[in-house]
């Protein structure tokens, strides 16, 4: 699968556990973005 603006390639695993737990990213500006959506994705892996 691959992340546009995160600039990143991951492969999911077919089970995975459901957490309730929550991560806020947030980002300074628009330069960040690109980081912001990395660090959210490698939170959702």
């Amino acid at each position: 699968m691959y992340f546009k603006e995160a600039r990143i390639v991951a492969v999911k695993e077919k089970f995975k556990k459901i957490s309730t737990k929550f991560i806020l990213v947030v980002s300074g500006g628009t330069a960040d973005i690109p980081v912001a959506e990395e660090a959210a994705v490698i939170a959702e892996l």
